[in-house]
């Protein structure tokens, strides 16, 4: 009898894991229910996502017309004072309009007026010229600093545009002295002269060589004969080394100013002296500019070169793009001597 009930109460359901089985139904159903809202806003989101990636025309002009914050330099990008300058002068490699000053009232054809501030921002001394005669220039500042009105001469300007040497400048060919004399007056007493100018326009340096030939025809060749070579020299220098080339009177160690290497070259009478021609001067130039680059890389390799040489070096790497190695060796003219000797 007690067995009959036993066997019984073993094959009917236990009230507990009915209750339990409810439970699970219940929460299973409850599971389903949070799956199916949270697939709902997982479609909403990527609907609202996919229209804030749309942007209508308007929205889209707007964007393009107003770059984003990012777009703008961080602090860490500014140049520093070394990188400012040769990006002033890169800028003035590329500054030049076409024509200068403003056009004279009284007097026809190409002349202009214009001050000497604005002068010097865009007109160069021609290579070719002599010297620069500075007891010259001090007689005619004494003669014209205590004048209020200072009436100097026409000057004489030629505007060259020669793509095979990459030159579109204003280049002073006559009326040097009147000119330094003009600057003297400037950073001196701060006298800002304004001067009239007659430009010419020149298509190459040959036509520049000419007309610099014609208006100088009173001065004996052999006088001009020195500087006019010094002067063909010094323009395929700047041409090939042109990103090494700076306007300041005290040019960073990477660069270096044309007018005091032309006065370098005067001084020692060079082409008085060495009979040889431009092309073979400057082709000795390149020559010992690499080999300045070989030894420089030696030493280098090698842990024994100089602190500043290296400094310099690396920006003449990162600035230049025909590279001027001889401005790491300051004996490079008495190199050049020596090749023409020997």
């Amino acid at each position: 009898m007690i067995i009959n009930k036993k066997m019984q109460y073993n094959n009917s359901i236990d009230p507990f894991d009915d209750l339990c089985n409810n439970i699970k139904q219940q929460m299973n159903l409850f599971d389903d229910l949070c799956n199916d809202i949270n697939h709902q806003n997982i479609n909403k989101n990527t609907e609202e996502c996919d229209q804030e990636d749309k942007p209508n025309q308007e929205d889209k002009a707007d964007k393009e017309d107003k770059p984003d914050k990012e777009d703008k330099p961080d602090q860490e990008d500014k140049p520093d004072q070394e990188d400012k300058a040769d990006q002033e002068d890169n800028d003035d490699q590329g500054t030049n309009t076409k024509y200068i000053g403003k056009k004279h009232e009284n007097i026809k054809g190409n002349y202009y007026d214009i001050n000497m501030m604005d002068a010097r921002k865009f007109i160069k001394l021609y290579h070719a010229n002599r010297n620069i005669d500075l007891n010259r220039v001090n007689i005619m500042y004494e003669k014209y600093k205590p004048k209020q009105i200072i009436d100097f001469p026409v000057l004489i300007v030629a505007h060259i545009v020669d793509k095979e040497y990459d030159k579109d400048e204003y280049v002073l060919i006559d009326g040097q002295h009147r000119y330094e004399t003009m600057s003297k007056l400037l950073f001196t007493d701060n006298i800002n002269t304004m001067f009239t100018y007659k430009l010419y326009d020149c298509n190459s340096v040959f036509e520049l060589e000419e007309l610099f030939n014609d208006i100088n025809s009173n001065i004996k060749f052999e006088n001009m004969f020195p500087y006019k070579k010094i002067g063909q020299l010094l323009d395929k220098i700047e041409h090939h080394f042109k990103s090494a080339v700076s306007k300041s009177e005290k040019p960073q160690s990477h660069k270096f100013n044309i007018q005091h290497l032309k006065d370098k070259f005067t001084k020692m009478k060079f082409f008085e002296i060495y009979q040889n021609s431009v092309d073979d001067i400057f082709q000795r130039i390149l020559g010992i500019n690499n080999k300045i680059c070989e030894d420089m890389y030696k030493n280098k390799l090698a842990k024994i070169i100089d602190k500043s040489k290296l400094k310099v070096l690396n920006k003449i790497e990162d600035t230049h793009k025909n590279k001027m190695y001889l401005l790491l060796n300051d004996d490079w003219l008495n190199m050049l001597i020596k090749s023409l000797v020997n």
